[in-house]
């Protein structure tokens, strides 16, 4: 706590004083099945019903095993993951770079698929619930064809179609128990975790 006041005070910081010998990352853990039709995108607010916190010898690797005490099913390599974003869609494509590596099937909604394609990530675009076409997103998680979904409402613009597009994919996601993560840093470290992972092979579900 010394060592990060004086960091934010910019004072300064002798050398190896800051030096990390163990990681450890908090993951919280929510309850958004328990409250009917709540939107489960996560803010500043302390929403948690519970946390969980894990060591590691990197912050790769804590943070896998915080997801996974926490009681998220992480994606293995051929898995399908949908991601549909409002706005950001330059993070968006530097984290699927990451993830497509990995062997997983990516699913996007057409504009998300549209500058995924643009910048070479192979993906299969998918209808939005609104657009009353099929296959959508809805047919996909009813039938369990993804094991994972990313989406995150836009930032800055409010659009009622996007905020209801958004907002149905994110509930059934939690409806149908299927994995989501709603912020794009959180999808970037994990992205970054999981390249990690499978380079190292790393025994995380016994670690814990």
């Amino acid at each position: 706590m010394d060592l990060a006041a004086s960091a934010i005070l910019g004072e300064k910081i002798e050398e190896g004083e800051g030096h990390s010998e163990k990681f450890c990352v908090k993951s919280p853990q929510f309850s958004f099945m328990r409250l009917e039709g709540a939107d489960p995108v996560t803010g500043v607010e302390m929403v948690s019903t519970g946390e969980v916190a894990c060591f590691g010898d990197s912050f790769e690797a804590a943070l896998l095993k915080s997801l996974l005490a926490s009681g998220m099913v992480l994606p293995k390599s051929g898995d399908s993951i949908l991601i549909s974003v409002g706005g950001e869609k330059a993070k968006a494509v530097a984290i699927m770079k990451r993830i497509a590596s990995n062997g997983y099937t990516i699913f996007a909604t057409e504009h998300t698929a549209q500058a995924l394609r643009r910048n070479g990530i192979q993906c299969e675009s998918i209808y939005k619930i609104s657009e009353g076409k099929n296959p959508n997103v809805l047919d996909f998680l009813l039938e369990r064809k993804l094991n994972f979904v990313i989406n995150t409402p836009h930032p800055q613009k409010i659009d009622l179609q996007a905020i209801t597009d958004g907002y149905q994919i994110r509930r059934k996601a939690v409806e149908f128990g299927i994995p989501i993560i709603t912020n794009l840093e959180l999808a970037a470290s994990l992205a970054n975790a999981l390249q990690n992972h499978f380079k190292n092979d790393l025994n995380l579900k016994s670690a814990i």
